[in-house]
């Protein structure tokens, strides 16, 4: 069995870093279930709250994926780029909703009223975890000058 290898602090600081202020990619168009889907049409296509929520808190989402579900239809984006702070306090307001028993509209309008403030209060926090982490892989660096540690 592998031995799991304990990170750098150089690796620490960077995934800090990414976590921070890096970006993921997130599916844009509403899942449903398989019993549910045979009796769709094409066009009953919708955009998942997760995209209609962060889109409207004016959070960046850039399009990385589009596609023509059927003939003559509108180009919907499927897959779409936005950072990973702006999706995490997505995902904890929605499992907070859940939590309260809120559905459907009532948990839109709860989570649209609280991801500006959840979201740059979550950016705040991890750049300020970050740039310490950063702060203190420049001092191991110091450190081990002569060396050849990571």
């Amino acid at each position: 069995m592998a031995k799991n290898k304990p990170m750098s602090t150089k690796e620490a600081a960077k995934k800090a870093r990414s976590k921070a202020s890096g970006k993921v990619e997130i599916d844009t168009i509403k899942k449903v279930g398989f019993v549910k889907a045979l009796g769709q049409k094409p066009s009953d296509k919708k955009y998942s709250r997760k995209a209609e929520v962060l889109g409207k808190a004016d959070k960046i989402i850039s399009a990385t994926k589009a596609k023509k579900f059927y003939y003559g239809g509108p180009t919907m984006i499927t897959k779409a780029s936005v950072k990973k702070v702006d999706s995490d306090a997505y995902n904890v307001l929605a499992k907070r909703a859940k939590a309260a028993g809120l559905k459907g509209k009532d948990a839109k309008i709860a989570i649209d009223k609280a991801i500006k403030s959840v979201s740059t209060r979550m950016a705040n926090e991890r750049g300020r975890t970050a740039t310490r982490a950063e702060g203190i892989a420049r001092r191991e660096t110091k450190k081990r000058r002569n060396t050849r540690l990571d």
